[in-house]
């Protein structure tokens, strides 16, 4: 119980100079200089309830304002600005301030008589330096710079841009955009020059995640295209894995892909869409993204397909004048495997059709003696009497030639 005492001398008070703590009634220091001390409140302060001076430390709390340091905004460490509270029984606080939406550090007693927070953005805490998280913890968080070779490369391989958005709003977006092969990130929230130039702009990405604008400006192109340039074959289709791999950068708001363009005269050209030769803009260009997409054929095999052993059919092996030619099948027609054929089997029977349809051994045949199989290239050219002998195998030849076809097919 603490004997009384005048108004200025009431109180508990706790004093701690050069590491060495006193703590007691504020009437025993009257016509002292400890009381000047504790009215001055740096190595002494003072507490109006009982048994107030139990407390370990003095209040310490980090104190900064994210409108003249930005690193107010992330989390704090030993070396941001601290303050040893005025008030032995303050607490730390940080909020989101009603106006400008900053972010602010301090001690509660003080802060609070300076400012006002937005609704439910107000978080006190009673721990020295306990304001020193992110607050609040879930708000927006993205990469932040606008030049330098840093800015450009994939930010996920640094930290050094990635800070919380300088005004706080709750529906915020972390935005990238590549202005002169320049990459530009940050919020829009920032309302700035480089938030203008983002929302005019046809390539710019904005997200939600945190730090989810962390594309480099360019990358390594991934896909690979068929290319060729009016030769007869480009018109034709390609196999599937016939495609060499793209060699140009893909820049930021670029989108990968292959081409086939076609002149009005029928000329084709393919390539990749980022290349040096891009499709001109005189044809009718048609762009997809995945590999080799553009290795479907344009021109298309049309040929006579009847067998004389059909019902129906029986006229295939002399005239073929009431039947129509209809496409071959399959996307991937390709200039070495065109054309129509007519052949006589060993049991004579007549079969007309489309060269890529044949089995590997009858391709060899067909294309080894004219005798019992007859090949023409023109769209539904197999059209005229069938050969007068039938197929003969040649055994040795045979091999050869199969073995030709095979390994084209695998290439």
């Amino acid at each position: 119980m603490c004997l009384p005492g005048p108004y200025y001398a009431t109180g508990c008070y706790r004093r701690e100079l050069n590491n060495n703590v006193a703590r007691g009634c504020v009437s025993e220091l009257q016509g002292t200089p400890i009381l000047e001390d504790c009215h001055v409140g740096e190595v002494c302060k003072i507490c109006n309830t009982d048994g107030c001076n139990s407390k370990v430390n003095f209040q310490e709390c980090y104190n900064c304002n994210s409108d003249v340091d930005s690193d107010c905004l992330r989390v704090q460490n030993n070396t941001s600005s601290a303050v040893i509270c005025h008030d032995y029984m303050d607490s730390c606080v940080q909020m989101i301030q009603d106006v400008y939406r900053i972010t602010l550090r301090g001690c509660t007693n003080e802060i609070d008589s300076m400012h006002n927070p937005l609704p439910s953005m107000r978080l006190a805490c009673t721990a020295n330096f306990c304001n020193s998280n992110i607050y609040p913890i879930w708000r927006a968080t993205c990469h932040q710079c606008d030049s330098g070779e840093g800015c450009n490369r994939n930010s996920t391989e640094t930290t050094e841009y990635l800070m919380p958005c300088k005004i706080f709003w709750q529906d915020d977006q972390c935005y990238s955009v590549l202005r002169d092969r320049q990459a530009v990130r940050g919020c829009l929230s920032d309302a700035d020059a480089n938030v203008a130039y983002c929302q005019e702009s046809d390539i710019c990405e904005s997200c939600i995640q945190a730090g989810c604008n962390f594309r480099p400006a360019s990358r390594p192109p991934a896909l690979s295209c068929v290319s060729c340039q009016y030769d007869e074959a480009c018109s034709w289709g390609f196999p599937v894995t016939s495609g060499e791999s793209c060699e140009e950068d893909v820049w930021m708001g670029e989108v990968e892909g292959c081409y086939t363009g076609v002149r009005e005269n029928g000329d084709v050209v393919r390539g990749c869409s980022l290349g040096s030769a891009p499709c001109p803009t005189d044809h009718e260009c048609n762009h997809c993204q995945s590999n080799n997409c553009n290795s479907v054929a344009i021109n298309r095999q049309e040929c006579i397909h009847c067998r004389s052993d059909a019902n129906g059919q029986e006229s295939c092996a002399e005239e073929t004048a009431g039947l129509e030619p209809r496409q071959c099948s399959g996307d991937h027609q390709t200039f070495q495997l065109r054309g129509c054929y007519t052949m006589r089997k060993p049991n004579d029977i007549v079969i007309r059709g489309c060269m890529r349809d044949l089995s590997s051994e009858d391709i060899v045949s067909c294309q080894s003696d004219d005798h019992f199989c007859n090949v023409c290239l023109e769209q539904g050219c197999n059209i005229g009497p069938a050969p007068a002998k039938a197929a003969i195998q040649h055994p040795f030849f045979l091999l050869i030639l199969l073995s030709s076809i095979m390994l084209f097919r695998l290439l």
